[in-house]
């Protein structure tokens, strides 16, 4: 009997746990991340619309490279429009757009032994107007081309502006041959 007993008050302080009171409630709790989002695009026109995120890959410019044609700038300046940079991101403070420029350069000679040329040029882009870019091999620091703050309720911030160079000097002043330059655009958070 005293074994009955004990297998049925094992039993019924074994159920008691089981059932649980009315007012018990329970929590699951998620989390997630959302990554950061930027991207960047080189277009010929003034306006991109832009479509699924993270579309916009490495081959961001679909330009090519751009020849430019606008010289003879001695005494006043004729600039040629170049490209449009076009950026988005989902940066809660904001972000902005800066750039780093080099020289139009070329080398010619054997191998160890070459000579470099070099074509200076001012670039108006967004913020930054009529800055120089040397006529040599260091990288000019451009500057912040625009900065977009964080509207509300928005989740994607975008904005564009023109990019324009205009070499210095008149073709005559440099030596004949190919030469090329980049513009290196980033996308900072503010």
């Amino acid at each position: 009997m005293k074994k009955t007993i004990a297998i049925l008050l094992v039993l019924v302080i074994g159920m008691a746990g089981v059932f649980a009171a009315v007012d018990d409630e329970a929590i699951l709790n998620l989390v997630t991340s959302v990554s950061a989002f930027d991207e960047i695009k080189l277009s010929a026109d003034e306006t991109y619309t832009w479509g699924t995120v993270g579309e916009v890959t490495d081959a961001n410019n679909d330009l090519g490279p751009i020849t430019v044609t606008t010289w003879d700038n001695t005494t006043t300046d004729s600039y040629q429009n170049v490209a449009y940079v076009h950026a988005r991101s989902n940066r809660t403070g904001g972000f902005k757009v800066s750039a780093t420029a080099t020289a139009l350069s070329m080398s010619e000679g054997e191998s160890g032994s070459e000579q470099s040329y070099y074509i200076g040029y001012k670039i108006n882009a967004g913020n930054v107007a009529a800055l120089s870019v040397a006529a040599d091999d260091t990288t000019t620091t451009v500057g912040d081309i625009f900065s977009i703050t964080t509207n509300n309720g928005t989740h994607f911030n975008t904005g564009s502006e023109l990019i324009q160079v205009a070499p210095l000097g008149k073709t005559a002043d440099y030596r004949v041959g190919d030469y090329s330059a980049t513009i290196t655009f980033i996308v900072e958070a503010n």
